[in-house]
């Protein structure tokens, strides 16, 4: 796809966005910007028509809500862990491991409902397409982030 192409996707990535919680007034300040700037990209890289993106995104925003739910409750599990490991039972650690345990089944049966579900609006290629953007476009921020990082600034700032 051409440049114009792509910054008319990131405009309209802002018009998809899924309406916000109270809760996710405790995300960080660009995190808009990098929901903006995944949704520009998995759309650009998918190749995703107007009639694949009215079915899609709705469908992938679900997703995202439940993964980032079970990713929450996976650092509320983990932050209790780290601030009260000197005064937990052995119990209580091995009731906490069970839980995370479970949480992580919970995350694998998310990942599979959920597959089925995006093969119901996209082809099987468009859906592995969508995992292999979802994975390059981590390792491109990290690779923001890691470069701003040696340059001494915060790591948002290098980010368009």
């Amino acid at each position: 796809m051409k440049h114009p192409v792509f910054f008319i996707m990131l405009m309209a990535a802002f018009m998809i966005q899924p309406a916000r919680s109270q809760e996710d007034t405790e995300r960080p300040p660009n995190f808009e910007k990098f929901d903006a700037m995944r949704i520009a990209f998995i759309t650009e890289q998918l190749e995703l028509t107007s009639a694949e993106a009215e079915k899609f995104w709705p469908v992938y925003n679900e997703y995202q809500k439940m993964k980032q739910d079970l990713r929450d409750k996976m650092h509320a599990l983990h932050k209790n862990f780290m601030d009260n490991e000197a005064t937990l039972s052995d119990k209580e650690v091995e009731d906490i491991l069970a839980q995370h345990i479970e949480l992580q089944k919970k995350e694998s049966t998310l990942d599979i409902d959920y597959n089925r579900k995006f093969s119901e609006v996209l082809s099987a290629r468009k859906v592995m397409k969508l995992y292999m953007a979802e994975t390059h476009f981590k390792s491109f921020l990290l690779r923001q982030i890691r470069g701003n990082e040696r340059r001494g600034g915060p790591p948002d700032q290098r980010l368009p």
